[in-house]
């Protein structure tokens, strides 16, 4: 029996191109689904090195759903609900 082998020396090391939530809030995308409102919705946007990306959005209780294609702003991240509060970039 052989040396035992590592599993580093045999997997290729781990790379990614995600963009951490924190560098994405503050950023503009669009709205995709057909709305977004407390519940539901997903937002388009560019992250900081180029790629088109969707995320899952809401609005803060109590604001109206924003319609599809309206340009938003991603204000902040609700890591325990896993998704960003957006507001229209025209208000």
């Amino acid at each position: 029996m052989g040396l035992p082998v590592s599993l580093s020396s045999i997997m290729p090391a781990f790379s990614s191109t995600a963009t951490s939530v924190k560098r994405l809030v503050s950023r503009r995308g669009h709205v995709v689904s057909p709305q977004v409102d407390e519940k539901y919705g997903q937002v388009k946007l560019r992250d900081t090195g180029g790629t088109l990306i969707t995320v899952f959005a809401v609005v803060d209780p109590g604001k109206p759903a924003i319609l599809r294609d309206t340009e938003v702003i991603l204000v902040e991240y609700d890591a325990a609900k896993k998704v960003f509060i957006v507001v229209p970039s025209e208000m």
